[in-house]
């Protein structure tokens, strides 16, 4: 009987999916494989800016702190201005306040001044007169060849004592009138020194963002895109510039959907390069999902068979052997669940 050569294809095809089942059933389900990611850093601003200067270009890489682009804001400027004018005009007002509240208390003092000086005027002229009808009363006793004894002036000390007393009584309303005025002079210093320091926090607010203009790179990393030209104004919360970090941040891995594993949050795992197996580091699980979706080509096992899994996301140290994109397989420590 001849021999059909079919019958070695049909035997092999069968050896083959026998392995392929073989191989799904007893893989290791601890270990699944993934991809070393990294987050882009979008920089924007959320107020309009003019470029002013660019300092980098695509590809250049950075270190956190090194200028990437210095900016400008006309609003800040005219801010800023509005504030110094509202300093300026505040003083003013209050120069003039203080000044009409001095006029006020030297004309009260004035006036008092002038009352006492009028009723003193008045006990000198009654003394005056006084002493010349003394005088007169002297003459015509010596003519008439009558003796006069000095007697002491109680009238005149009297006149004058309540002169003083009424002039006293007098200053108490005056000296309550200029403490209120001497009050309301110190009651609107406070309120306008309170107003001043309120506009320089402002100034000095504006300031601080006039120095925030100078756009610095918050990471080591590379610059992956500039969306921004020199002397071009971008609007707010538009990027200016990305950068990628030089090492990946995390590991975006897939679990199968045949493998059922327990695990939880915080976890520490293993993760190796797919390529270089001697590179590898612990990682922390941050993150998984629990919809399906379909693995990327390079993560499946078998490249032609479509396969779907759960998304799960590793934080990685920061020092890391790992490039960007590089297949890794990540072993976790929990024991599979039971189905």
């Amino acid at each position: 009987m001849r021999f059909n050569v079919l019958y070695i294809f049909w035997l092999a095809a069968l050896l083959g999916l026998f392995w392929i089942k073989n191989s799904f059933e007893h893989q290791n389900v601890n270990a699944f494989f993934g991809a070393a990611e990294t987050d882009e850093r979008d920089l924007s601003f959320d107020h309009p800016v003019w470029v002013t200067k660019i300092y980098v270009e695509p590809g250049k890489q950075v270190q956190r702190g090194d200028t990437l682009m210095r900016l400008y804001r006309t609003d800040l400027d005219s801010e800023i201005a509005e504030r110094l004018d509202a300093i300026r005009q505040l003083e003013l007002e209050r120069a003039a306040q203080n000044n009409s509240l001095d006029n006020e208390i030297a004309l009260l003092k004035a006036k008092q001044a002038a009352e006492a000086s009028e009723l003193r005027a008045d006990v000198v002229v009654e003394e005056s007169e006084a002493l010349i009808q003394k005088e007169l009363r002297q003459i015509v006793a010596e003519r008439q060849g009558i003796s006069t004894a000095a007697t002491p002036d109680n009238l005149q000390s009297a006149q004058r004592s309540a002169v003083e007393e009424v002039i006293r009584q007098s200053k108490e309303p005056l000296y309550r009138e200029i403490r209120l005025l001497e009050g309301q002079k110190k009651d609107n210093s406070a309120l306008e020194s309170a107003q001043i320091q309120q506009f320089r926090r402002e100034i000095a607010a504006l300031e601080n963002e006039k120095a925030r203009l100078v756009l610095l790179s918050p990471i080591d990393g590379f610059i992956d895109n500039l969306s921004a030209l020199e002397g071009e104004t971008v609007d707010a919360h538009n990027t200016l510039v990305s950068i990628n970090p030089v090492k990946p941040t995390k590991v975006r891995g897939f679990i199968h959907e045949t493998v059922d594993l327990t695990f939880h949050l915080g976890d520490s795992v293993t993760v190796t390069s797919g390529a270089r197996p001697s590179y590898s580091v612990r990682g922390v699980l941050t993150g998984n999902s629990p919809h399906l979706i379909e693995l990327p080509t390079r993560l499946r096992k078998f490249p032609e068979i479509k396969a779907w899994g759960r998304e799960i996301f590793i934080r990685l140290p920061p020092e890391n052997p790992f490039y960007i994109g590089e297949k890794i397989m990540i072993t976790m420590d929990a024991a599979p669940a039971g189905k």
